[in-house]
């Protein structure tokens, strides 16, 4: 269609060109955001995960943290428990689009197994008068599931740029390179996904009746790998390995146990006193795991999390 005026006639000033907008709406997550929503709400009959909100807000703790959750989706398997998952859009950085994680070692060094941490609420009969319409009322707390699923569960990650600057040819010094990593966007990712998560929990157990868990998964544009190696081939002079020691593994989905801030940890199971050792903190009160998903597996993913968590996993 011919474009009649260049002038936007209601103030006289040129009018921005359709390639000034879409640069505008490219260089921020908006419409990686829009497109995820879609992409949920048009497959939510089969998928069985249905959208409930997105850029819902929350907050939590005595300094009012707050964040919006970019959707919030919710899966019942009858009789059993209803899932909700907390997804965080996020874009990888141009200049760091593949993301690496590693260490399968366990968080929690004295556990007989590798385990997710999930934020949960369940009836606790044993507080008199804490009853909702006949119901004993939820209690939120954090449980733990044995990874028993085959997902990738790693504790550590960073991003990469994909290519190391050339050596000068004509045999000069080269310029100090710039960083070839960086952890800035994944920690953002995990942080938002951790307090939209911990504040949404108790949210939930005031408005729901049935007992739930709550997921918090981070969807990227990134590559997604895993960095395997033997610990005994780092260097101890420099604390470095070599790139012939180490496997990579590309993976469209893996699970990350995050140490959540002390400050929006609002969720506590056991309670810990000053007499609880790091390790039951950790495991009762800090960890929580973070999924974190390509986006053109999104869906795929979905239907693991209902298959191997929703429908395995009934309430204690």
């Amino acid at each position: 269609m011919k474009q009649t005026s260049s002038m936007d006639l209601a103030s006289g000033e040129p009018a921005p060109t359709p390639e000034t907008i879409a640069r505008a709406l490219n260089e921020q997550g908006f419409l990686f955001q829009n497109r995820i929503v879609g992409l949920t709400w048009d497959a939510h009959g089969a998928s069985k995960w249905r959208p409930e909100a997105f850029e819902y807000p929350v907050s939590i703790g005595v300094l009012f943290d707050e964040t919006r959750i970019d959707l919030i989706l919710r899966s019942t398997v009858p009789g059993q428990t209803t899932w909700f998952a907390t997804l965080e859009c996020k874009r990888a950085d141009p200049r760091f689009k593949t993301w690496i994680f590693f260490e399968k070692r366990n968080r929690l060094l004295g556990a007989k197994a590798p385990a997710f941490f999930f934020s949960a609420a369940e009836y606790d009969a044993t507080e008199p008068g804490a009853y909702q319409d006949g119901f004993p009322a939820l209690q939120t707390r954090v449980i733990e599931i044995e990874n028993v699923t085959g997902i990738p569960l790693l504790s550590f990650y960073l991003e990469a740029k994909e290519a190391c600057p050339p050596k000068p040819k004509d045999g000069s010094q080269a310029k100090t390179p710039d960083k070839l990593s960086s952890t800035s966007t994944i920690e953002d990712a995990f942080r938002q996904a951790s307090l939209g998560v911990v504040g949404l929990a108790p949210a939930l157990a005031r408005a729901e009746d049935h007992p739930f868990r709550a997921v918090p998964i981070v969807v990227t544009t990134a590559a997604v790998f895993e960095a395997d190696y033997d610990a005994a081939d780092i260097s101890i002079d420099r604390g470095m390995i070599d790139a012939a020691k180490l496997r990579l593994t590309a993976h469209p989905w893996l699970a990350v146990n995050y140490a959540i801030s002390d400050k929006i940890a609002g969720l506590r199971d056991p309670e810990p006193s000053a007499g609880d050792v790091p390790a039951i903190d950790l495991g009762g009160r800090l960890l929580r795991t973070m999924f974190v998903v390509r986006a053109n597996r999104l869906m795929d993913f979905l239907a693991t999390l209902r298959r191997e968590f929703a429908e395995k996993n009934p309430p204690a």
